[in-house]
């Protein structure tokens, strides 16, 4: 097997039955990026306008960062007189729901966003002779910017127009316009002609982007909302954020003040962010780290006594 050059490209695509039809023998710039032959490849280019958007586990890992990540544990959590606990906590609990908020209002922005992946397909349709093969591989100007075009393969054989499938790894916004070249397209030669030229399921794909199609009469399990009638991309949210201990629960009885949020992506491990407060704990360690350095007043070895 051995790579096509520009030349044998070219030849493949202004014969009779063109490799690559509509052909651009030319670099021709569009919006910036470049689609037609190349030295050893061919731009293929999209047929549409798409807009991917940004990547929520890029975009909440940065969130993390931007809000903890200059945090000082003995500046942020003081120590206090035992006596002190419930105003600290009453703070504790305002920066908490302060936090869940701005948690929440980052993944409802998220949600309202386009999904960060999608398919596409191409101008081009593809005639793909029985003696070669193609590769998809990422363009150099949108790979760049963290985007990859999912690297699949074009068997001998294979007549029809091409799906994309696309997935942007930034945490900004990607915005592809109809004609911009999208993704490169690697030829190679076989040894020979094959004996089994493709005949599958994706021959004589229309212009547009189609999904999977399984054989099967049901499809596998790729988590509990998907649908294999659905092929965009797909990504749930689950917020969960328990109820919140009241200030004024602050100053009696022992206090458990929790709260958590989820983030659940289909296919991925979960987001947990949870916060937990126990007034009763904090008080007994604080009394233990003052009796270990002698500091404990005498009317609380007084009650402790009792």
């Amino acid at each position: 097997m051995s790579r096509l050059c520009k030349q044998s490209i070219r030849a493949l695509c202004e014969g009779p039955a063109p490799m690559i039809s509509p052909f651009e023998p030319n670099k021709v710039r569009v919006a910036g990026v470049s689609k037609g032959l190349s030295h050893a490849s061919y731009d293929a280019s999209i047929a549409h306008d798409l807009v991917l958007g940004r990547h929520p586990g890029v975009v909440i890992g940065q969130w993390v960062v931007d809000t903890f990540g200059h945090m000082d544990p003995a500046e942020t959590y003081p120590k206090r007189q035992w006596w002190e606990w419930p105003r600290t906590i009453t703070k504790h609990v305002q920066a908490l729901n302060k936090l869940l908020t701005a948690f929440a209002d980052l993944a409802n922005r998220l949600r309202a966003e386009p999904k960060w992946y999608s398919l596409a397909y191409t101008v081009e349709d593809f005639n793909m002779p029985p003696d070669v093969g193609g590769d998809v591989a990422d363009k150099s100007t949108f790979a760049r910017v963290f985007v990859s075009a999912f690297n699949t393969f074009f068997d001998p054989g294979f007549h029809g127009n091409a799906t994309l499938e696309l997935v942007n790894h930034s945490s900004e916004v990607v915005r592809y316009k109809a004609g911009q070249g999208v993704c490169q397209f690697i030829f190679t030669w076989l040894d020979e002609a094959t004996e089994d030229p493709y005949a599958g399921k994706y021959q004589h794909q229309t212009k547009a982007a189609h999904g999977a199609r399984y054989e099967a009469d049901t499809a596998p399990t790729l988590g509990p909302n998907y649908s294999p009638d659905d092929s965009r991309a797909l990504l749930q949210w689950g917020l969960r954020q328990p109820d919140i201990a009241t200030t004024e629960d602050t100053s009696i009885g022992s206090l458990q003040v929790a709260g958590e949020i989820v983030a659940h992506p289909i296919g991925g491990e979960p987001f947990m962010l949870t916060v937990c407060i126990s007034k009763e704990r904090a008080m007994a360690q604080e009394r233990l780290d003052m009796a270990r350095w002698g500091k404990l007043p005498p009317e609380v070895l007084d009650r402790l006594a009792r």
